[in-house]
Protein backbone atom coordinates (compact mmCIF):
# COMPACT_ATOMS: atom_id res chain seq x y z
CA UNK A 1 0.00 0.00 0.00
CA UNK A 2 2.45 2.62 -1.21
CA UNK A 3 1.57 6.26 -0.69
CA UNK A 4 -0.97 5.55 2.06
CA UNK A 5 -0.82 7.90 5.03
CA UNK A 6 -1.20 5.45 7.92
CA UNK A 7 -2.27 8.28 10.24
CA UNK A 8 -5.48 8.65 8.22
CA UNK A 9 -6.34 4.93 8.12
CA UNK A 10 -9.42 4.06 10.18
CA UNK A 11 -10.19 0.41 10.88
CA UNK A 12 -13.85 -0.64 10.92
CA UNK A 13 -15.01 -4.02 12.24
CA UNK A 14 -17.32 -5.64 9.68
CA UNK A 15 -18.35 -9.31 9.54
CA UNK A 16 -16.67 -11.16 6.66
CA UNK A 17 -20.02 -11.86 5.02
CA UNK A 18 -20.83 -8.12 4.90
CA UNK A 19 -17.45 -6.87 3.62
CA UNK A 20 -18.14 -7.09 -0.11
CA UNK A 21 -21.40 -5.15 0.23
CA UNK A 22 -19.63 -2.46 2.30
CA UNK A 23 -16.88 -2.19 -0.33
CA UNK A 24 -19.34 -2.00 -3.24
CA UNK A 25 -21.47 0.62 -1.41
CA UNK A 26 -18.41 2.78 -0.70
CA UNK A 27 -18.73 2.50 3.08
CA UNK A 28 -15.10 1.29 3.14
CA UNK A 29 -12.20 1.87 0.74
CA UNK A 30 -10.57 -1.52 1.25
CA UNK A 31 -11.05 -4.80 3.05
CA UNK A 32 -8.86 -7.47 4.61
CA UNK A 33 -10.49 -10.89 4.44
CA UNK A 34 -9.84 -14.61 4.44
CA UNK A 35 -10.98 -17.31 2.04
CA UNK A 36 -13.61 -17.94 0.79
CA UNK A 37 -14.46 -14.24 1.15
CA UNK A 38 -11.44 -13.12 -0.90
CA UNK A 39 -12.60 -15.18 -3.88
CA UNK A 40 -16.15 -13.91 -3.43
CA UNK A 41 -14.93 -10.32 -3.44
CA UNK A 42 -12.87 -10.90 -6.59
CA UNK A 43 -15.88 -12.47 -8.31
CA UNK A 44 -17.87 -9.36 -7.34
CA UNK A 45 -15.29 -7.15 -9.06
CA UNK A 46 -12.87 -6.28 -6.24
CA UNK A 47 -9.21 -6.05 -7.22
CA UNK A 48 -6.42 -7.47 -5.04
CA UNK A 49 -3.81 -4.82 -4.24
CA UNK A 50 -1.95 -6.47 -1.36
CA UNK A 51 -0.77 -10.03 -0.84
CA UNK A 52 -1.19 -10.40 2.91
CA UNK A 53 1.41 -12.33 4.89
CA UNK A 54 3.93 -12.14 2.04
CA UNK A 55 6.84 -9.82 1.40
CA UNK A 56 6.70 -6.68 3.55
CA UNK A 57 3.47 -7.84 5.24
CA UNK A 58 4.87 -11.24 6.27
CA UNK A 59 4.99 -10.30 9.96
CA UNK A 60 1.48 -8.89 10.28
CA UNK A 61 -0.62 -10.78 12.87
CA UNK A 62 -3.78 -11.36 10.82
CA UNK A 63 -5.04 -14.50 12.47
CA UNK A 64 -5.32 -16.26 15.75
CA UNK A 65 -7.14 -18.95 17.61
CA UNK A 66 -9.62 -18.14 20.34
CA UNK A 67 -11.41 -20.37 22.81
CA UNK A 68 -14.31 -19.81 25.15
CA UNK A 69 -12.33 -21.49 27.92
CA UNK A 70 -8.76 -22.73 28.43
CA UNK A 71 -7.81 -26.26 27.41
CA UNK A 72 -5.41 -28.61 29.10
CA UNK A 73 -2.44 -29.69 27.00
CA UNK A 74 -3.92 -33.20 26.85
CA UNK A 75 -6.99 -31.78 25.08
CA UNK A 76 -5.06 -29.97 22.35
CA UNK A 77 -4.62 -31.42 18.89
CA UNK A 78 -1.32 -30.62 17.19
CA UNK A 79 -0.59 -30.87 13.49
CA UNK A 80 2.90 -30.89 11.98
CA UNK A 81 3.91 -27.75 10.12
CA UNK A 82 3.78 -27.94 6.35
CA UNK A 83 6.52 -26.53 4.18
Amino acid sequence: ADHVNLVTVKYVAIPFAAMVAALKAGRVDAMSAAQPFITGAEKAGAVSVLAQCQGPTAGLPLGGGLLAQPLRMSQMLFHPARS
